[in-house]
């Protein structure tokens, strides 16, 4: 299902598996209403949904819970962008809204170190 989104643009099934299996990401289930990462916590994943649907959320100071996106297409990328920001934790929590399967990329299979050649031709 990965080869459904746009983060594997361009790239065989081949070599998309390759990817995932190198990268230690790996597919996990969710229930309807479990958590998939909470407010606070550090980010460690890129996610991708092969099934199902999730909420993205935040709760403010005063308690109120604000959603801020509902996601429920196949290949959809989300929690992408605490990869390459200097947070130290997660400014929203998303959660499953039905049963779903995400596939999780830990970050580092998306950032290069600077000792890293990037051998582009």
């Amino acid at each position: 299902m990965a080869n459904k989104s746009n983060l594997f643009f361009n790239m065989s099934e081949k070599e998309i598996e390759r990817f995932l299996k190198d990268s230690d990401s790996f597919v996990k289930n969710f229930k309807s209403g479990e958590y998939i990462f909470n407010q606070g916590d550090r980010p460690e994943y890129t996610f991708i949904i092969e099934k199902g649907s999730v909420v993205v959320e935040n709760i403010d100071s005063n308690g109120k819970k604000n959603i801020v996106n509902v996601f429920n297409s196949t290949g959809t990328v989300f929690g992408e962008v605490y990869m390459y920001l200097e947070s130290e934790s997660y400014d929203y929590s998303s959660y499953s809204n039905e049963d779903s399967k995400i596939l999780c990329i830990p970050k580092k299979a998306l950032l290069l170190s600077r000792n890293d050649d990037l051998n582009l031709k």
